[in-house]
């Protein structure tokens, strides 16, 4: 990174307008002036991401929404291969795509994650069968088997277990980790394998700018009203507003 580190957290863009005049003419300078530019922005209106586009060109937009599951087959369609982030919802059950590594405010490496970590959550009512008190072997085996299937081999790393316990019930979590390229695939399989349908997901979605409008005009999706239990994925920017879409952390590095 450049000796010189600048800071936008502290001044106030209210609308685009005031962000051509302020803040667009500082980063087009970086973008073309400094050896490496790591950039974080959070929008309010895809205008504002459109334009900044115009300056710094990145396959790093996130579109942060939520829409119902009908059918696993549904998790085929070409913007779960840029699925960086998701929450499905079902009756007794959810699962979790998240990385590894969730970069801190410090962390300004930029790097996209290779891997996902999909969770598998069975919930389980008081009073608890005796079987349900602790995490499932046989789950265990069939979400390694399913996981094999789709990778077309042995994973790398073996299912972890979890348990949690809450007022209500006891959830046990099956997690294993796979390359981001396979993440959708296994959840559309682990959703046939366990009879998983009829749910609600919570999505962010990378992708460019062109691929973040073609994402808000499908009517599947909905990126306002999320549900109480189906919130969205986005952390909140340094306003503490949560805009439905982010540039996620970017790095760009000038070859010589």
């Amino acid at each position: 990174m450049s000796e010189q580190h600048f800071e936008i957290a502290g001044l106030p863009l209210p609308t685009l307008s005031v962000a051509v005049e302020r803040a667009l003419p500082l980063l087009e300078r970086l973008a073309h002036e400094s050896k490496m530019l790591c950039l974080e922005a959070h929008f309010l209106e895809l205008d504002g991401l459109k334009r900044l586009a115009q300056i710094i060109s990145s396959n790093r937009f996130a579109y942060y929404c939520w829409g119902s599951l009908g059918d696993a087959a549904e998790l085929e369609r070409p913007e779960f291969q840029r699925v960086s982030q998701a929450r499905f919802l079902f009756e007794n059950a959810s699962l979790l795509l998240n990385p590894l590594n969730i970069a801190q405010p410090y962390d300004w490496a930029g790097c996209p994650p290779e891997t996902l970590s999909v969770v598998l959550e069975l919930k389980h009512a008081y009073p608890l069968k005796e079987e349900d008190r602790e995490p499932s072997s046989s789950v265990t085996r069939l979400l390694a088997d399913v996981a094999a299937g789709v990778l077309e081999q042995k994973p790398e790393r073996p299912v972890k277990t979890t348990s949690l316990r809450r007022d209500e019930f006891r959830t046990h979590q099956y997690a294993i980790t796979v390359p981001v390229t396979h993440a959708a695939h296994l959840t559309k399989e682990l959703c046939s394998a366990f009879g998983l349908r009829n749910g609600l997901g919570s999505y962010e979605f990378l992708g460019t700018a062109a691929e973040c409008a073609e994402i808000q005009q499908d009517a599947r999706y909905r990126f306002e009203g999320f549900p109480e239990n189906c919130w969205s994925l986005n952390r909140a920017g340094p306003s503490g507003r949560r805009g439905p879409w982010v540039l996620r952390r970017c790095a760009k590095e000038k070859r010589a």
